[in-house]
């Protein structure tokens, strides 16, 4: 109450005159405040059907059952209007009486040295601290720095399911390594490390496609014929868009110290691991119904189709395959500019 005759009554009913002269607004610049104020007064007539319609749902909502809300304008004399009553008149009180307040307070002004205004400035003073050191902790503008502070929170969060599930518990349930699958594995890791110790950029780029028809004769052997296709057609199209781009860039050389490239190291292998315990975890997963039955069963009745694996890609998952087109359009098309723009140079130099 004090608050509020402060600034909307005294303003307006001060006693000295103003110097400047007050224009006059115009009429659509009072349509807004006008409607306002005589919303209220008309709606409080209505506070019933209101309360009926909008109060009662929402709280209904809130509980979680159905709340009866009864809103009326007049509820007789009763201690709740007798605390208005109270409130109204100790807010005028405490508006008239404002100068003996102000005066009070000049005199109390060592308080601001040790009272509660001190406590506040400096909790507020040391969140001020505390951002900026936070600031400058996590953004460094450098995107290797995000990079591992994403990835370590990951490894941090899958870590503590695993630490807290007693880690995993059916090593026992696993499938035999096939000779094939082990070799097709250890060039993997051989073709991973020969990317990341190469000296020479395109040393790298080759060691990088390894790695990538590696997992194309993986998912050959594991039945996934299409799935080994688009992983030929994207890696060969990979090792061109990045040999081409690389041809243009600056000598090859290590940057980093030894101290950054272990620590990278460390958290590309604790991301591996995680990975991995994941992808183990989610196969033992048991669902109440595989969602393969459900292909199995409607392929034929819904499209038409017996070849289960043709009818997922052009009908069940038309738009997924629809946008790996684009994407392999898209990249044949960067694939073919460079190449077009290399042979224009060597066409055109003297």
């Amino acid at each position: 109450v004090l608050v509020g005759l402060s600034t909307g009554w005294k303003p307006f009913a001060g006693k000295m005159p103003a110097e400047l002269h007050a224009h006059e607004v115009p009429l659509s610049m009072r349509i807004g405040p006008v409607t306002l104020g005589l919303g209220c007064l008309v709606l409080a007539f209505f506070c019933g059907p209101i309360g009926h319609a909008l109060v009662e749902p929402a709280a209904s909502s809130i509980a979680g059952e159905h709340v009866h809300v009864h809103l009326h304008l007049w509820a007789g004399f009763n201690k709740y209007l007798v605390i208005s009553f109270i409130t109204l008149g100790l807010g005028l009180v405490c508006y008239l009486a404002r100068s003996l307040f102000l005066k009070t307070a000049a005199r109390l002004g060592v308080l601001a040295r040790i009272g509660p205004e001190a406590v506040y400035q400096l909790i507020y003073a040391s969140v001020l601290k505390f951002a900026g050191w936070q600031t400058r902790a996590l953004q460094t503008g450098i995107l290797r720095d995000y990079i591992r502070v994403t990835v370590l929170t990951a490894v941090a969060l899958v870590g503590a399911a695993f630490y807290r599930a007693g880690g995993f518990q059916q090593w026992e349930n696993l499938s035999p390594i096939s000779l094939r699958i082990a070799l097709v594995a250890v060039l993997m890791i051989l073709a991973a490390l020969a990317t990341v110790h190469s000296k020479s950029r395109l040393q790298s780029i080759l060691a990088m496609g390894v790695v990538g028809y590696s997992m194309a004769m993986l998912f050959t052997f594991f039945g996934a014929p299409d799935l080994a296709m688009t992983q030929l057609v994207i890696e060969t199209l990979t090792v061109i868009l990045m040999a081409l781009a690389f041809y243009h860039l600056p000598a090859f050389r290590h940057s980093s110290s030894v101290r950054s490239r272990l620590l990278d190291g460390t958290i590309a292998i604790g991301v591996g691991v995680a990975v991995t315990l994941l992808v183990l975890a989610a196969l033992h997963v048991q669902t109440p119904t595989p969602v393969s039955d459900y292909y199995l069963d409607h392929s034929y009745d819904m499209a038409h189709g017996r070849n289960v694996v043709n009818v997922i890609l052009v009908d069940f998952r038309a738009l997924d395959t629809l946008g790996e087109i684009t994407v392999l359009a898209i990249a044949a098309l960067g694939a073919f500019a460079l190449l077009k723009l290399r042979s224009g140079k060597e066409e055109g130099a003297p």
